[in-house]
């Protein structure tokens, strides 16, 4: 959905990396891999089946995937779903805790009735009641997670959660678990841009990025920082969005409100260990708005970086943890 380009300068030709490329989680993934000895179409067969299990089990999209059948249950008996999802399902409940509910992902039912999730699209506000009557099922509180059963369970009959916050930076973390098993030391990893990278580039420098500007017309860059064995996310409200006068309404939604934050924040990239902490706390921090985002960030020690629209132009701010990436990138 947002895009962050991979930015990959000449390499040393006699390292030949291995580029696999392909569709899931309706979008793009794309790997670059150096020094493997693998098969390289074995590789990307297991990827995919990867990548299509993970699909299976969180795409709203799907009417027989878990989370649409989970949705659809009215009963509020205990729902057993695979490993991989309650792993998901139990790390959006710490990044919810961690944002102080800002990252929730019971909205599902408010991404629907703003025409983001499977349902159809719109182009007008839903209406005032219609909002409160969705907003009355959102909470993490709504439904529970057991470990032990590894099973889920509503308390809420009504409540609906949209994982679409987190998956994608898990499906990037499956795909790098899957490289380092077969022995790669050295990959980034993109899907939908969110990415993970690991090691070095074939001429030994860090792999680097480029963080987009968000404007919804031309696509241009804002800022290129390399990558020490990280992950980072970009969330935004420049790419899935509608607009009524001048007032955009994006995909992210607020469960504070049942709507689209009210803030100035144009987008929030997170660089983190695993891609899908960084993709949940870049969706939650967008949510909180610029000056609760940086105090969060300063609290745990993120490395954040903050676009905010300022007019016509933009501003941009920083975590030290970001400030410190950005002037190592610059270094390197």
């Amino acid at each position: 959905m947002l895009f962050i380009a991979l930015v990959i300068s000449a390499c040393n030709t006699s390292i030949a990396p291995i580029k696999l490329t392909g569709e899931t989680m309706g979008t793009t993934y794309n790997i670059t891999a150096i020094n493997g000895h693998v098969d390289q179409s074995d590789l990307k067969h297991r990827i995919d089946l990867a990548l299509g299990r993970i699909d299976d089990q969180m795409s709203t999209w799907r009417h027989d995937s878990e989370i649409s059948r989970f949705n659809g249950d009215r009963t509020g008996s205990w729902f057993m779903v695979s490993d991989e999802f309650l792993r998901v399902l139990d790390a959006a409940r710490s990044v919810n805790q961690q944002t102080g509910g800002a990252f929730d992902i019971t909205v599902g039912g408010l991404v629907n009735l703003w025409g983001f999730g499977a349902s159809e699209r719109r182009s007008e506000k839903p209406g005032t009641d219609s909002i409160k009557e969705k907003l009355a099922h959102v909470g993490h509180g709504k439904f529970e997670i057991d470990t032990d059963r590894i099973a889920i369970r509503k308390i809420d009959p009504e409540t609906e959660i949209d994982v679409s916050g987190i998956a994608k930076g898990y499906a990037v973390d499956a795909v790098a678990e899957i490289l380092l098993q077969s022995g790669f030391e050295d990959f980034i990893v993109e899907i939908g841009g969110e990415i993970r990278s690991a090691g070095r580039r074939p001429d030994g420098t860090p792999w680097r990025v480029a963080i987009e500007r968000p404007d919804s017309g031309n696509r241009s860059i804002q800022m290129i920082i390399a990558l020490d064995n990280a992950s980072i996310a970009t969330s935004g409200d420049y790419r899935d969005y509608f607009e009524i006068g001048e007032k955009r309404y994006s995909h992210i939604i607020d469960p504070a409100t049942g709507g689209p934050p009210e803030n100035a924040v144009a987008s929030v990239s997170v660089v983190a260990t695993e891609a899908m902490a960084a993709d949940a706390l870049a969706t939650g921090l967008m949510v909180m708005g610029t000056e609760k985002a940086l105090g969060l960030a300063a609290a745990n020690l993120l490395a954040v970086m903050i676009i905010e629209r300022s007019g016509d132009d933009y501003r941009i701010l920083q975590s030290d943890g970001f400030e410190a990436l950005r002037r190592a990138s610059q270094a390197n």
